[in-house]
């Protein structure tokens, strides 16, 4: 003979679980945040000639990521370096980013937190 069984609250638990599943697929908020966390360290630690280049940087948010960046031709090369024009590497963005790692991380931390503390039920 076999015996049911009944999950009460598995409805539930199927629903919220579909919820968090979604905004774990979109960390949008946390991935902006992120993004002006490290732009603007970047921004101030940034070589300078005009300022051009500090004023330059932005987050550009897709879903989960984010990309800091600049539409300054000149960015690249002083970021990495350009041997051939003897442009030393001058990693801004690299060491913003490092410098500010932890508050990266608490910021995905406490959104993937919110998402999962939704998921109710069994």
């Amino acid at each position: 003979m076999t015996e049911a069984v009944t999950l009460k609250g598995f409805a539930r638990f199927v629903e919220t679980l579909a919820a968090a599943t979604a905004a774990l697929d979109d960390l949008s908020g946390a991935a902006d945040t992120s993004g002006r966390i490290v732009a603007n360290l970047a921004s101030t630690t940034a070589p300078r000639l005009t300022g051009r280049l500090a004023a330059s940087l932005v987050p550009e948010v897709e879903k989960s990521s984010v990309v800091v960046g600049t539409d300054v031709i000149y960015g690249p090369p002083i970021h990495n370096g350009w041997v051939a024009h003897n442009i030393r590497p001058q990693p801004f963005l690299a060491t913003a980013f490092d410098r500010t790692q932890g508050q990266v991380v608490a910021a995905y931390d406490k959104a993937v937190g919110a998402a999962l503390g939704q998921v109710e039920g069994v």
